[in-house]
């Protein structure tokens, strides 16, 4: 059936997915989701979701912190310091 498909991503798909059935998920280290280039890359949108599904709420009880955050469109019009 993997064959058939000519859309490259769903084949990889497919593929990854009839192999866990097969064999388990594979173990090993994880690809790293929390490199600069990955951030800087993100929505605000997309960030604040990101930090809600990464943060340990129980880790971060009673911390107090803020960020400023600055759309892009705003960044580029500021000044270098």
């Amino acid at each position: 059936m993997a064959n058939k498909i000519k859309i490259i991503g769903l084949r990889n798909v497919f593929l990854a997915g009839a192999y866990e059935l097969r064999s388990g998920i594979p173990t090993g280290a994880s690809p790293k989701s929390t490199g600069p280039d990955m951030v800087r890359a993100m929505s605000t949108e997309l960030f604040l979701d990101f930090i809600g599904i990464r943060m340990d709420s129980k880790k971060a009880e009673g911390l107090e912190f803020s960020i400023n955050l600055v759309p892009r469109t705003m960044a580029r019009s500021l000044p270098s310091s």
